[in-house]
């Protein structure tokens, strides 16, 4: 039975450990059960559950009592029972439920622009941990080269071949490398937290696909009016709109009607009824004030709001300029950094190590030959971070979803 339990956890932790976890598949939590990305959601299903008050009427008014009954003879009078109902005007309900189904529709609108956003932020968090493994994998090649000189130079120490001097330079520089290492190792801890937090899993440990599919040219899509910031905007403009139509409805005449019953207390008397009818008058002049200064308020908040659509339209086109230049200018500088700049600092490697190994060299210029590769390959990667992470900004900002 011990046997079977161990066999089972082994199984069970192979597979937790070969667990690959795809970009889509984060981007797909996001979308599915993210709280912020659910919150406007729900926001916008409650304000769609507002929208059915906009219909309810006012609640009956029922009155009862004597009515036109004298003083020194109430069994001359009569008790009269009444129903009172107001009927909102149509215009007024359907301006009100309008405007809160805008309300409705402007959280969607932010829903769509908070989900780009955290689509962004997942994207550049899953590239990144890429090229921090691909960082962490070049520290361990170099830190190879490294150590097979120090044990090089360690061999030449007892024969007077090599200097104490240069071997504690080259300890150091290895030493310095064990930080670098350090360092990368807890900003991939950090880019797991990061993915961990839009998976919403409590995965302990947990691989990702290494693949890079950026690649590092600019699109040639042209800036829509739909992206989700001007789809926001939009919203917000169709639902001041609707704001300002309520205000206006705040003009039409309201209705009611009374419906009474007096029954007489005196049977030589004959019962009697009334039934009225009711109306509103707003429009005059002294009780319109406030809907005008109110509607004309809103014709203001309704031209700021459509100066900000054209703001934000100019910044994007200018937003986008500006990255697909970052990308073409990090593409060039990639291409010239790896097909150029690293290869010759690898050939001026090889040919101090050779040199040192036959003992034509000596190790201070191994040293320095190694830092510089040590360094073009680092730069390379951070090239090719901030090329990818330019990219990224630059279909999101394309991006109409």
């Amino acid at each position: 039975m011990s046997k079977l339990l161990l066999f089972v956890l082994l199984l069970v932790a192979v597979q937790t450990e070969a667990q690959v976890i795809t970009l889509d598949s984060v981007l797909h939590a996001i979308d599915r059960s993210y709280p912020m990305i659910k919150m406007y959601e729900v926001m916008a299903d409650a304000r769609s559950e507002y929208a059915r008050s906009a219909s309810s009427w006012m609640p009956p008014k029922i009155t009862a009592g004597l009515w036109q009954t004298p003083y020194n003879a109430i069994g001359d009078g009569m008790f009269m029972v009444g129903v009172e109902q107001m009927i909102p005007n149509p215009a007024k309900v359907n301006a009100k439920e309008r405007m809160m189904l805008s309300e409705a529709a402007l959280d969607r609108a932010s829903q769509s622009v908070a989900l780009r956003d955290m689509h962004t932020m997942a994207k550049r968090a899953y590239y990144g941990r890429s090229v921090l493994e691909r960082k962490l994998r070049a520290i361990d090649e170099t830190d190879s080269l490294l150590a097979f000189v120090i044990a090089l130079a360690t061999d030449r120490y007892p024969t007077g071949k090599e200097s104490l001097e240069n071997i504690y330079k080259a300890q150091a520089a290895r030493a310095e490398l064990s930080s670098m290492r350090t360092m990368t190792t807890a900003d991939i801890g950090m880019n797991n937290a990061e993915l961990r937090n839009f998976l919403g899993a409590a995965t302990a440990t947990f691989q990702i696909d290494t693949t890079l599919p950026v690649s590092g040219t600019a699109s040639d899509r042209m800036l829509t009016d739909s992206i989700p910031e001007v789809r926001s905007i939009d919203a917000e403009i169709t639902m001041m709109r609707s704001r300002r139509d309520v205000e206006r409805s705040a003009l039409y005449p309201e209705f009611g009607v009374s419906v009474n019953h007096m029954q007489a207390l005196n049977t030589m008397m004959p019962n009697q009824f009334s039934v009225m009818g009711m109306v509103s008058l707003p429009i005059a002049p002294w009780s319109r004030t406030e809907a005008d200064a109110m509607s004309a308020g809103v014709d203001r908040e309704i031209e700021s709001m459509q100066l900000k659509r054209d703001a934000t339209i100019r910044e994007r086109a200018a937003k986008i300029e500006i990255l697909r230049a970052q990308v073409d200018g990090s593409r060039t500088q990639l291409e010239n950094i790896t097909t150029v700049v690293l290869p010759a600092y690898q050939r001026s490697f090889d040919a101090s190590l050779r040199a040192y190994q036959q003992n034509a060299g000596d190790l201070f210029r191994v040293i320095d030959a190694w830092q510089m590769l040590r360094m073009a390959e680092m730069n390379r990667l951070d090239l090719l971070k901030s090329l990818i992470n330019a990219q990224i900004s630059y279909e999101d900002a394309l991006s109409n979803d």
